[in-house]
């Protein structure tokens, strides 16, 4: 119990050291989308290499990735069906303040600490499939057509989005090469092992950079109320894994856990891209983010402290 509150005091400190540095003017948002793209493109692909090395292709593997996709369906449906008909700012808020979760960038790192390297490879085969899909292809598109008045989704942009993160493509390969039952070599293991303990430190500096506690003004009840939406989504999405989902007991506890992990740090960015224009999706980044370290706080300790 006191090494997972210790891992979570370490975890605080680290944010308030990021935003502590951003009010010095020492980092900036900048410097957060930086140390972004360093997680995204190598720490975070070492550490996918690191679990998922010599991995055994089993039926919990399997359905973990099943459980990715449900998941990310019912968050995405979420906020698609509250989304007024022929009013594309109110779908592209309510999509984009619902849809996926920053597990490659929080929960992975987070659960790195706790979680066995069984219940890794499962949080990353859940990941890595489903929200590509998802947060990168079929929100955006729906948004964008939204805009445009075509309505359609394009199936092959959907798809391609699976294979544009350095992050799903290692996924994929790695997932590929234990179906081979091909194993890396110990020295790229070694340089892995290096590469991914960085992935915590720099995954709390990020938030702690962004961190936002000011809001539009008036705009607080109507963010509060899409924060509330999705996390009693998650907590439903939750409660049907730890209750029905057949898989280990690890496994079990680090799905149940990721649920509450907060907003992709995109999504804001593809909002903007997908046609829309005002700053609520970011406002609600900021309330969302807030939220969910409580709730993985206290998930942490009760799954496993």
């Amino acid at each position: 119990m006191n090494a997972v509150y210790s891992k979570v005091l370490g975890m605080l400190i680290t944010i308030g050291l990021g935003s502590f540095l951003r009010h010095l003017g020492i980092l900036d948002k900048k410097d957060a989308a930086v140390i972004s793209k360093i997680m995204l493109n190598v720490t975070l692909p070492a550490m996918i290499i690191g679990y998922l090395n010599g991995l055994t292709l089993s039926k919990d593997i399997l359905t973990a990735v099943l459980c990715g996709l449900a998941v990310n369906l019912l968050f995405f449906l979420g906020g698609f069906l509250r989304a007024r008909k022929n009013d594309p700012d109110d779908r592209a808020v309510k999509v984009f303040s619902s849809v996926g979760m920053n597990i490659g960038g929080l929960g992975i790192p987070v659960l790195s600490t706790v979680a066995s390297a069984e219940a890794m490879a499962a949080v990353m085969a859940f990941n890595y499939v489903g929200t590509p899909i998802f947060v990168l292809g079929i929100a955006p598109s729906v948004c964008a057509a939204a805009y445009s008045g075509g309505g359609r989704i394009r199936p092959g942009t959907v798809l391609g989005k699976l294979f544009t993160s350095t992050c799903g493509i290692t996924c994929f390969a790695m997932l590929g090469l234990s179906a081979l039952h091909i194993v890396l070599p110990p020295f790229v293991m070694e340089f892995c092992t290096a590469l991914n303990n960085s992935n915590n430190l720099l995954a709390m500096l990020v938030i702690g950079i962004l961190l936002e506690l000011k809001f539009p003004k008036g705009a607080l009840r109507d963010v509060a109320g899409l924060c509330a939406v999705r996390f009693g989504a998650a907590a439903v999405c939750a409660a049907l894994i730890w209750f029905f989902l057949p898989v280990s007991d690890e496994i079990r506890r680090a799905l149940t856990l990721v649920c509450f992990v907060p907003l992709p740090s995109p999504n804001p960015a593809l909002a903007l891209a997908s046609g829309y224009r005002g700053g609520r999706v970011a406002a609600v980044m900021s309330l969302d983010l807030l939220v969910g370290l409580a709730a993985m706080s206290a998930m942490l300790v009760l799954l496993y402290g």
